[in-house]
C-alpha cells in the first residue's frame, strides 16, 4: 500500500510538474507575444512620428520661402514708386528749364529794348548787379 500511495504521490508530482511546466510555457509565449506587440506598436509610432516630422519640416520649408506672387506684387509697387518719382523729378526740371528760358528771354528783351530807345548795353546780369 505505501507503494501505491508512492506511486500516487509521483503521478500527482509528475502532473503538478507537468502543470507548472505547461504554465510556465503559457506565460513565456503570453510574455514573448506581448513584447513582439509592444514592439510593432512603438515601431508604428516611430513611423508616424517620423512621417510627422517630415511633414513639418516640409511645411517650415514651404513657409519660409518667400510667396512669388508677393514678391512681384512689391517689386512692381517698388518700380512703380520709382517711375513716379521719376516724372515727378523731370516734371520739376522742365518747370526749371522754362522759368529759366522766360528769364533769359525777358533779359533779352530788356537788352533790345534798352539798344531800341538809344542806350547803352548793359553787360551785367541781374545777378552781378
Amino acid at each position: 500500500q505505501l507503494a501505491k500511495i508512492e506511486i500516487v504521490q509521483q503521478k500527482k508530482e509528475d502532473l503538478d510538474t507537468e502543470k507548472k511546466t505547461k504554465a510556465a510555457e503559457k506565460l513565456t509565449d503570453k510574455l514573448s507575444s506581448a513584447e513582439e506587440n509592444r514592439s510593432a506598436q512603438l515601431k508604428e509610432i516611430k513611423e508616424r512620428v517620423s512621417e510627422h516630422l517630415d511633414q513639418v519640416r516640409s511645411n517650415k520649408e514651404e513657409s519660409s520661402k518667400p510667396d512669388v506672387a508677393e514678391l512681384e506684387t512689391s517689386i512692381k509697387e517698388k518700380l512703380d514708386r520709382a517711375r513716379q518719382i521719376k516724372e515727378r523729378h523731370e516734371e520739376q526740371m522742365r518747370e526749371k528749364l522754362a522759368e529759366q528760358n522766360r528769364r533769359a528771354e525777358l533779359v533779352r528783351q530788356n537788352k533790345e529794348r534798352i539798344l531800341a530807345e538809344g542806350g547803352e548795353p548793359d553787360n551785367q546780369t541781374n545777378e552781378s548787379a
